[in-house]
C-alpha cells in the first residue's frame, strides 16, 4: 500500500536532494559556530534533551553503541573543521550526568565509518584503516582511502584494549585505492550463540560475518546471492532485502546511475523507481541455506535509493529510503506481504516520519526525527496496527538503541536548516541561510510514555 505523496520531477528530486546536501556540508561548520560571549570565551547550548559534551570533540560518523550503562563513542570525522580530519579516540559518556570517560588509546588509528557492538562485557570496534587521508582540492571534496579492516575489543572491566585479528579474506579483498570508495562496517546484532553479526565489505554485495570473543574466531556466514539493499536481524534470523529497478518501463538489476558514464545524462520519469522488493532469509542457528520469499509486485518505491529495511520480532518493515511514505510488512513466518496502517502526516510534504534512525522497543517501531526536517517522532505497533506520534524527543542523526527501558543515543554536531518548500517545483531563489544553530554533540536518554 502506497502513501506516497505525489512523485517529483527530476529537477524537483534532484533539488531536495541539494538541500540535504547543504544541511550536511553545513553541519561541518556548525560546531566552530557557537555564540560568543562578551569576554570572547564560546558558550555551547545543547539540543533539548541532549546532554552538551564540551570535553568530547564533535564528530560526525563514528562508531557508536550501548555499554549497559552508558554510550560508547569511537572514531569519526571531526566536526570542527573543513578539511577531513579522522579521530580516534575514544569515550564512554553517560546521559543525564553528561559524564566524560576517556578512553586509553586503541591502536586502531582513524577508521573509516567504523561500527561497534557490545559482545559480552567488552565493546568490539571493527572497521577499514585510512591508508591515506585526502583533503579537498580542485573542487574534489576529498576523504578517505579505505584500506584493510582493523578491529580490537574494549573491556569494561579493566579498561584496556586487545588488538583483534581480522581474517585474511577481509584484508586482501577490501583494499580500495579510490577515495569514497564506500565499505559498509554495521554490526547487526548479537546470534543466537552470542557471536556478534556484522555486514562487512562493499556496499551491495557485502560479506556476513561472525565473531566469538571467547575463542577470538571470525566465521563467514554463506551469501545470500543477490545483491543486499539493507539487513537486518529479527530474531534468530538474519534477513537481506533485494530489489529491481524500472526504468523507463523496462525493469533490471541495478539503479541505471550505477552504471552512467562520464558525460552521459540520464533521465527519471513518474514511473521509475524501484520495485520487486524480496527478502532474504537465513536462520543463524543453522546458518546452512537462504530462503527466499515472494516479491512485492504491486508498488513502486522512491528512485533516489533502494528501499530501508527494519526488522521486528516476527516481521520486516519495507518503506522508502528517504521518506517513510511507502511502507509493506513482510511476514517472516507465513512469508506474504501486507500494508501497515497508515501513518500520522503521511500524505503531506515533507512526510512524517523523515528519514532517521529508528529504534526496535520489542513492542513499537520508534521512528526518530532528524534536525534536517525537525518532524515529530512517532511509532508503529504492529500487533495493533497502530500509530502513536511522541513528542520532546530530540534530533538524532547517528544512534539510538533501546536499553531495555529507554532509548539512548548519541547526537551529533547539529544545525537546523528551514528547508524550502519544493512541493511544487523549485524555487526561484536559493534557500535563506540557516535559521537556527545547534553547536554541539550529546548523549540524551528518552522514556516513551506509556
Amino acid at each position: 500500500m502506497s502513501f506516497r505523496p505525489e512523485r517529483r520531477s527530476t529537477w524537483a528530486r534532484l533539488g531536495i536532494a541539494a538541500a540535504i546536501v547543504l544541511v550536511i556540508a553545513a553541519s561541518a561548520l556548525a560546531i566552530v559556530q557557537r555564540d560568543r560571549t562578551g569576554d570572547g570565551t564560546q558558550s555551547v547550548r545543547a539540543a533539548d534533551g541532549l546532554t552538551p559534551t564540551p570535553d568530547f570533540a564533535g564528530r560526525f560518523y563514528p562508531a557508536v553503541a550501548w555499554t549497559g550503562k552508558g554510550v560508547f563513542v569511537f572514531g569519526g570525522q571531526a566536526a570542527d573543521t573543513t578539511d577531513v580530519s579522522l579521530l580516534s579516540d575514544a569515550a564512554v559518556l553517560t546521559p543525564g550526568s553528561g559524564d566524560v570517560q576517556m578512553l586509553p588509546d586503541s591502536g586502531l588509528g582513524p577508521l573509516f565509518e567504523p561500527d561497534a557492538i557490545r559482545v559480552g562485557n567488552q565493546m568490539l570496534v571493527v572497521g577499514p584503516a585510512c591508508d591515506e587521508i585526502l583533503q579537498p582540492e580542485g573542487g574534489e571534496t576529498g576523504g578517505c582511502k579505505p584500506g584493510t579492516y582493523r578491529a580490537a575489543l574494549f573491556d569494561l572491566s579493566s579498561d584496556d584494549w586487545r588488538s583483534v585479528a581480522v581474517p585474511a579474506r577481509l584484508q586482501d579483498r577490501y583494499r580500495s585505492w579510490w577515495p569514497g570508495d564506500y565499505r559498509r562496517t554495521q554490526a547487526l546484532g548479537l546470534a543466537p550463540d552470542g557471536n556478534a553479526v556484522f555486514a562487512l565489505g562493499a556496499l551491495g554485495a557485502e560479506e556476513y560475518w561472525t565473531y566469538s570473543s571467547g575463542s577470538d574466531t571470525w566465521t563467514q556466514l554463506p551469501a545470500p546471492g543477490v545483491r543486499s539493499d539493507a539487513q537486518c536481524l529479527a530474531g534468530d534470523n538474519l534477513v537481506v532485502l533485494n530489489s529491481q529497478y524500472q526504468y523507463h518501463g523496462a525493469v533490471q538489476a541495478d539503479d541505471p546511475s550505477t552504471a552512467q558514464k562520464p558525460g552521459e545524462s540520464l533521465s527519471f520519469g513518474p514511473d521509475d523507481g524501484f520495485v520487486l522488493p524480496r527478502i532474504a532469509v537465513l536462520d543463524l542457528r543453522a546458518a546452512k541455506e537462504w530462503t527466499t520469499g515472494e516479491a512485492l509486485t504491486d508498488d513502486l518505491f522512491d528512485d533516489s535509493a533502494p528501499p530501508s529495511l527494519a526488522c521486528l520480532n516476527n516481521s520486516v518493515l519495507v518503506s522508502d529510503a528517504v521518506a517513510t511514505t511507502n511502507m509493506h510488512l513482510y511476514d517472516l513466518q507465513t512469508g506474504h506481504w501486507r500494508a501497515p496502517s497508515v501513518p500520522p502526516g503521511a500524505n503531506s510534504f515533507p512526510p512524517i516520519p523523515p528519514m532517521g534512525s529508528r529504534v526496535w522497543t520489542g513492542k513499537e517501531l520508534v521512528f526518530l526525527p532528524t534536525e534536517e526536517i525537525g518532524a515529530s517522532a512517532v511509532a508503529y505497533a504492529p500487533s495493533t496496527d497502530t500509530w502513536r506520534t511522541l513528542t520532546d524527543l530530540p534530533p538524532v542523526t547517528r544512534m539510538a538503541v533501546w536499553s531495555g527501558s529507554t532509548i539512548v543515543g548519541y547526537g551529533e554536531p547539529l544545525l537546523i536548516v528551514e528547508l524550502p518548500d519544493l512541493s511544487h517545483g523549485l524555487p526561484d531563489s536559493r534557500p535563506d541561510p540557516p535559521r537556527e544553530q545547534i553547536a554541539t554533540s550529546g548523549v540524551f536518554e528518552y522514556a516513551p510514555p506509556k
